[in-house]
C-alpha cells in the first residue's frame, strides 16, 4: 500500500507505478465516489467528440490510400464532327 498526503488545495499525487499500470496520463478525466468508507477513483472513457476525431483521422488516412480510392469515371467519347452538304 502506498501513502500520499492531501495538499492544502485538496490535491493528491497518484504514485507513478499506479498511474503507469492503470494508463492514467495527464489530462485523463476521472470520477470520484465513496464505496463502504473507501474513496474510489474511476478513469472515464473518451468523450464522443474525442472519438469522432479518431474516426475522422482514419477516414482521411483511408482517403489518401490509393487502394481505397474509387476508380476514375469512364472517359467521355470524343465528339464526332458531322459534315453538312
Amino acid at each position: 500500500m502506498r501513502r500520499t498526503i492531501i495538499s492544502s488545495k485538496g490535491r493528491v499525487t497518484i504514485p507513478a507505478e499506479l498511474r503507469k499500470k492503470l494508463g492514467l496520463n495527464p489530462g485523463t478525466h476521472v470520477n470520484w465516489s465513496k464505496e463502504n468508507e473507501k474513496l474510489v477513483l474511476t478513469p472515464l472513457t473518451r468523450r464522443r467528440s474525442e472519438q469522432s476525431g479518431v474516426l475522422q483521422d482514419l477516414g482521411q488516412r483511408l482517403a489518401t490510400n490509393d487502394r481505397f480510392k474509387p476508380p476514375p469515371p469512364p472517359a467521355r467519347p470524343a465528339a464526332k464532327s458531322i459534315a453538312c452538304p
